[in-house]
Parts: C-alpha cells; sequence; structure tokens
C-alpha cells in the first residue's frame, strides 16, 4: 500500500512539476537490448539476495554478504575490479560506515540511558493510569516512537518499548500483529525523521546532496507513511488478511 501510494505521488509530482523528473527520451530496441546486457547480472544478483530473504533461506545479515560476493564476482567478470577501483571503494565504504556509525553509537548511548532512568516504563505507567479512549493511546504511542526515533536508533526502541506497550494490547483490545504493523511503520518514521535519521543521512552521503534538500525531499513520503497509519488504524484487516489467511483465523 505505501508503495502504491509512493508511486502515485511521484507521477503526480512529476506531472504538476512539483518535483523534477528526468526526461522520457526515445529508445530504440537495440539500445533497450545492449542496455539489458549489461544491466542483466545485476538484476540476476537483486532477484538472490530478496528471493534468499523472502523465502527464508538467508537472513538480511547473510544475503548482504551474499550481495557483496555477487557484486565482486560480477566485477571481475566485467573487468572492473581494478586496484584503483578497489581502493576507491574501500575509501567510500570507510567514509560512509563512520558518518553512520557515530550516529549509531551516540544513539546506542542515549538508548541505554533511557533505559537505565525508566523512561518508557513509566509512560506505560502513564498511559494505564489515563483510562482514555484507544485511539488517543494510540496516538500516545506513535508520538512517543517517533519523538524516539528523533534521538535512538530503530532496534534499541523497538527492544525497549515493545514489552512495555505490548500489555497494553489486551486492554485495548487490539490484535498483536495488527499492533506490531503500526509499530514497524512508525519506525519507517523514525528513520527518514531528523536528527538522527540514518536514511537521509546515509542518501545525503551516497548522492553528496545536502542535508536540509533531502530533509525537504523527504517531507512528502513521511506524509504519506502518516496516512498509511491512520489507514492501517481505520481498516485492521488490511494488515490482518494476509496473516490470517496463512495462518488460519486466530
Amino acid at each position: 500500500m505505501i508503495m502504491i501510494f509512493y508511486c502515485v505521488y511521484c507521477v503526480i509530482a512529476s506531472g504538476l512539476g512539483i518535483e523534477e523528473a528526468p526526461a522520457a527520451g526515445t529508445v530504440s530496441t537495440r539500445e533497450k537490448v545492449a542496455a539489458f546486457r549489461k544491466v542483466w547480472p545485476s538484476i540476476l544478483l537483486i532477484l538472490v539476495v530478496l528471493g534468499g530473504i523472502y523465502s527464508g533461506i538467508m537472513t538480511p545479515t547473510e544475503a548482504a554478504a551474499v550481495g557483496c560476493a555477487g557484486a565482486l564476482f560480477i566485477a571481475l567478470l566485467i573487468g572492473t575490479l581494478t586496484w584503483e577501483n578497489i581502493r576507491l571503494s574501500f575509501m567510500d565504504a570507510t567514509r560512509a560506515s563512520c558518518a553512520i556509525l557515530m550516529i549509531v553509537i551516540g544513539a546506542r548511548v542515549f538508548s541505554y540511558l533511557v533505559s537505565v532512568v525508566g523512561i518508557p516504563q513509566h509512560l506505560a505507567t502513564w498511559l494505564v493510569s489515563l483510562h482514555a479512549p484507544p485511539p488517543f493511546v494510540m496516538f500516545i504511542i506513535m508520538a512517543i516512537l517517533v519523538v524516539l526515533g528523533m534521538l535512538m536508533d530503530v532496534t534499541p526502541i523497538i527492544l525497549i518499548t515493545t514489552p512495555i506497550f505490548f500489555p497494553l494490547l489486551k486492554v485495548m483490545g487490539w490484535d498483536s500483529v495488527w499492533f506490531c504493523t503500526v509499530v514497524i511503520m512508525s519506525m519507517m518514521m523514525a528513520v527518514v525523521t531528523p536528527p538522527v535519521g540514518l536514511c537521509l543521512f546515509v542518501t545525503g552521503d551516497i548522492s553528496g546532496v545536502p542535508l536540509q534538500t533531502i530533509t525537504r525531499g523527504a517531507m512528502p513520503f513521511l506524509a504519506i507513511i502518516v496516512l498509511s497509519i491512520i489507514i492501517v488504524y481505520i481498516f485492521p484487516e488490511i494488515a490482518l488478511w494476509l496473516p490470517n489467511h496463512m495462518m488460519g483465523s486466530r
């Protein structure tokens, strides 16, 4: 659903001139065939990596290793694996990794501080004491997740908050699969929300575009995620239909 919304926005934004899009030129069949001959190894590698993840053959970490090995093998076959390219690749990877790891280290330190102080536990106790309607409680939970996502890494947020918020499911009458779906969608907001939106920093480091420009460009997609969360909250079957059919009525 989110992917469809993204595609619709890109088409509308480019059509109305809100966002710049490259002009579509005329490409002959011969040029298409020649281009496909150059890119088919990369397409095959993508299919192997994603297919391995979604089929359960590989974990995402193992798939990343397979992808790296496959990319090196393809570069060796097509003759682009030179010592100069290897040196540049190591330099780029080191620079990007250092920038990202510094953010992750800071986020982990902050998450440890939050855990020691017991802020999530106090928030959960406060939510239960409100005796508020479920929509308001869900709004507060999402706000907490987004605020934490602005300051912390995604993994510590899930590890810290999920065991605390999970007892609220029975009180609010929420489905566990549906709740986890909403939490993951909220985490999608976190990775594109400054100041610790890792996706923003990674995109800026790879493209060389200023972070402010990337942040402005990400705002429409952030709004799409918010809209999708609202739709999933109003129509929970969107998140539950496939799990219910795969596992039977729960």
